[in-house]
């Protein structure tokens, strides 16, 4: 491991050894913690690429969702 600075700004520059070591590249996301006075950095999975694999590409058709509305609305009227 190695020391190193915080610039004017509050950032720090991870050393290149520990970002290939963990893999970590541009655009990476990184979650920072702190735990009894250490700063905790975890690399994390992207927030969008997540969601896009938990539902995918989505489209929809404009009248079928102007059906299902009308058909909600209904069932909310009638228990009104």
């Amino acid at each position: 491991m190695s020391d190193i600075k915080v610039d004017s700004k509050g950032r720090i520059l991870l050393p290149s050894d520990i970002r290939k070591l963990l893999s970590i590249q541009l655009g990476d996301f990184l979650h920072v913690s702190v735990s009894s006075n250490k700063l905790i950095l975890e690399k994390t999975a992207d927030p969008f690429k997540k969601l896009d694999d938990l539902i995918g590409s989505v489209s929809f058709d404009v009248s079928k969702r102007k059906n299902i509305e009308s058909l909600a609305i209904d069932l909310v009227n009638r228990h009104e």
